[in-house]
């Protein structure tokens, strides 16, 4: 029956995101991967076999984030600059991907800011602000991706 466990000890992962299953020579892009959350999804992506490139703010922390998680684990790690409240920004961040490794196979968007503030004194730009990064920014890295990510066989046409 569909979903449930085959006889004991006869149990195989469903799917390529199972844990311990290979993804290599897949491509993963990790947006706010510099750091937090998004550098430990791109850790165990890296050491799942993945192309990891990590993408934030600041060109300076995704290199040195790359460079210490390729060494950590072996694998290949880019590190590149990328406003994700830029469309053109991302729309560059996701043709550099594909020029240099001829596909997208992962999207994560982890760029993340927090708006603080009890609602009778948290500032309009501030909001405004996390509203752009977290909402808008997640949107143009998917409507950036999803071609790529669909020519690679994900998702639904």
């Amino acid at each position: 029956m569909p979903g449930m466990p085959s006889e004991p000890g006869q149990d195989q992962p469903a799917g390529p995101a199972a844990p311990g299953r290979s993804r290599a020579g897949q491509v993963a892009v990790i947006t706010g991967g510099s750091a937090g959350l998004g550098l430990a999804i791109a850790a165990a992506l890296a050491q799942a076999g993945t192309t990891v490139v990590l993408a934030s703010r600041s060109a300076g922390r995704c290199a040195a984030a790359a460079e210490q998680l390729s060494a950590r684990t072996g694998a290949t790690v880019h590190g590149l600059a990328c406003d994700v409240t830029s469309e053109r920004a991302v729309a560059d961040l996701t043709d550099r991907v594909l020029a240099d490794h001829g596909r997208l196979d992962v999207l994560v968007t982890s760029a993340g800011i927090q708006a603080r503030g009890t609602l009778g004194r948290l500032a309009l730009a501030d909001l405004r602000a996390c509203l752009e990064v977290d909402v808008v920014g997640t949107w143009l890295a998917c409507r950036a991706a999803v071609a790529p990510m669909r020519a690679a066989g994900y998702g639904a046409s």
